[in-house]
């Protein structure tokens, strides 16, 4: 079907006196009475249908495919992961997400040292925050990638230690 919407098809033309000539000589010969209707209004009514049927067959294909293709829209395509907090603290968390290889994280709580927060991986290596801001409590730590381990570090030397566990 798609294929004949799409490929143009070699056409024989006719002029329209030898058309209507032919029809009439089919008309003679089946022993039928003679066309009434003038032959080029006939191929006008044959091409408008034509065209009408083509562009609701392109229309019905274009709403199929918007139908199949909008889940995607609503397909939530960042990473997902888990934070569990394994010491009870004043700092708390009010955001993190991953962009690229960098984890943003969003605290908030009394007396923030970020400068001295840290991320310690699988491997054992540890790494100090890219970016901080103690009155905004934003920290960006570099991520790799799989789970780590966040200590975020208070004005009293506590830490509020944290595991990222990405979701498969």
């Amino acid at each position: 079907m798609f294929h004949a919407l799409f490929h143009k098809k070699k056409k024989y033309i006719m002029d329209m006196e030898t058309a209507n000539q032919t029809l009439q000589n089919v008309f003679a010969s089946c022993e039928t009475p003679p066309n009434t209707i003038p032959f080029d209004k006939l191929v006008l009514r044959r091409q408008a249908h034509t065209k009408t049927l083509q562009c609701m067959t392109l229309f019905s294909f274009l709403s199929l495919l918007f139908v199949l293709l909008l889940p995607l829209a609503f397909c939530n395509f960042a990473p997902q992961f888990e934070i569990r907090s394994e010491v009870n603290s004043d700092i708390q968390v009010i955001d993190g997400y991953i962009k690229g290889e960098r984890f943003y994280l969003c605290v908030t709580g009394s007396d923030l040292d970020l400068g001295d927060s840290y991320i310690a991986f699988l491997d054992g290596s540890q790494s100090l925050s890219v970016y901080y801001d103690n009155t905004t409590g934003e920290i960006v730590f570099p991520y790799p990638g799989g789970e780590v381990t966040i200590f975020v570090s208070n004005g009293d030397g506590d830490y509020l230690k944290m595991i990222l566990t990405p979701e498969n």
